[in-house]
């Protein structure tokens, strides 16, 4: 049984597939799979058909798949597709998507033999970038994990980010992945950055890797990752392989803390003691209200988007992890973790690249975000950061009822004499805690 989730313009289908008779069930040894609920809050009872796996039936394991990406899909609501006739910012790139005026039902049929991803400059370029979701049947993680299914959307959205970076470092903001014709010298890095993302042990970025990482901060396989967590465990994995891999000798991520960026930290990272220069990823946590997404920073949130030095957001509505890339009108166009695919072994040559890029752009209305997020963007030199910091402290705030500004992020060179920063710590608003709030609900007993 089998769909793809690419395919048709509109809505969803997800792909699974029945463990193989061939698999040694018994190794699985999963008792205590827990039901997925994408739509409860921590502490309800109240479930949906979701992700049970015991060592009896592989099927429920494929099904509760199915089941994920599907309650997925409809939690978004109707129409929430990136329409024409508006204009759209996605990853520092302006589109307006034109609307011809074909009556719908002639677009239907006319669909197939014209409606081609290069023909749509906005769908090519969200095409090229690299899509990355729930895998299931890898090599085992921990000891009984052969799937995130459920728990790591966090961790997969971390890695779009990380991978829109590399991407636009090495192939460049203008690439596009041609699917029929390919430049074997760019192709090849396409597909080497892909393969740091892959499902086992050995790949630099790869869900194994992370949690590895995220053990040192108190995470264990199958627990959920805030914005702020991901974000370290990010950085951790890059330090200790930067060195040995060249699409990342040069690659360097700074994480601010308490929304304080030091901008001297950031100018360290950009120049190495033999003068060579690295390009710098800077990553805020940021949380834009207390229980509810303060709507004031949505002016703000749309100019970040609109920068040509950003990688996008790291975020999602409650319990619901999700990666932001762009905005037409009142929503945000996102990356969907949530569809579970079956592993794909990196190391073979050719492997097959369709299932890292999704052919779908899908929307969230600003309103229904978490206030946890994570903000990401890159910088070549200290003249691009410096120009970046002169224009988040001209339009990146906002104005309080008393008239007071509150930007959503501050640059200091002493955060513990800040007094911004100070201010936001008396709110309680230090994010070295606020991942405890979460962004999915632990789907498995202890």
């Amino acid at each position: 049984m089998s769909g793809d989730q690419n395919s048709g313009d509109t809505g969803w289908s997800e792909s699974f597939e029945i463990v193989p008779a061939s698999y040694d069930e018994k190794e699985l040894n999963l008792d205590g799979f827990e039901q997925i609920d994408e739509f409860s809050s921590p502490g309800s009872s109240k479930q949906v058909p979701g992700l049970r796996l015991d060592n009896h039936s592989g099927f429920r394991f494929g099904i509760g798949c199915a089941f994920s990406g599907f309650f997925s899909a409809l939690a978004e609501g109707p129409d929430q597709t990136v329409k024409k006739g508006s204009s759209v910012w996605f990853l520092g790139v302006h589109y307006f998507r034109e609307d011809v005026g074909i009556p719908w039902w002639k677009k239907k049929k006319l669909r197939k033999k014209h409606d081609k991803l290069t023909e749509d400059p906005f769908r090519y370029d969200f095409y090229s970038r690299l899509w990355l979701t729930y895998r299931r049947y890898f090599p085992k993680l921990g000891s009984k994990f052969i799937s995130d299914c459920g728990w790591g959307c966090m961790l997969r959205t971390a890695q779009m980010m990380m991978g829109h970076a590399l991407i636009s470092f090495h192939l460049g903001r203008e690439w596009r992945w041609n699917f029929t014709i390919t430049v074997p010298a760019l192709e090849s890095l396409h597909r080497g950055i892909v393969s740091l993302f892959g499902d086992t042990e050995d790949c630099v970025f790869s869900i194994h890797n992370l949690v590895s990482f995220g053990r040192k901060i108190g995470k264990e396989p199958g627990d959920w990752f805030g914005p702020t967590s991901a974000a370290y465990v990010l950085r951790d994995a890059l330090n200790m392989a930067s060195n040995s891999h060249d699409i990342l000798k040069r690659i360097r991520i700074y994480v601010a803390q308490d929304m304080a960026v030091v901008p001297s930290e950031v100018e360290r990272l950009l120049q190495n003691e033999d003068g060579s220069r690295n390009t710098v990823i800077v990553m805020i946590p940021a949380l834009l209200g207390l229980e509810r997404f303060n709507q004031s920073y949505v002016p703000c949130l749309k100019q970040i988007l609109a920068m040509e030095c950003t990688i996008g957001i790291i975020g999602g509505r409650p319990n619901h992890s999700l990666y932001f890339t762009g905005w037409q009108d009142d929503s945000l166009i996102y990356f969907d973790p949530h569809f579970c695919q079956p592993a794909v072994d990196v190391h073979t040559p050719d492997f097959p690249l369709e299932s890292f890029h999704c052919r779908i752009p899908k929307k969230m209305p600003f309103r229904r975000i978490d206030p946890s997020m994570c903000l990401g963007f890159r910088f070549n030199s200290f003249n691009e950061f410096q120009g970046f910091k002169e224009l988040v402290e001209r339009v990146v705030n906002i104005t309080d009822s008393q008239g007071r500004i509150s930007p959503m992020f501050y640059f200091t060179e002493d955060p513990s004499s800040s007094q911004e920063v100070q201010n936001m710590r008396s709110l309680s608003l230090d994010l070295s805690d606020s991942d405890i709030s979460g962004f999915e609900l632990l789907p498995f007993s202890s």
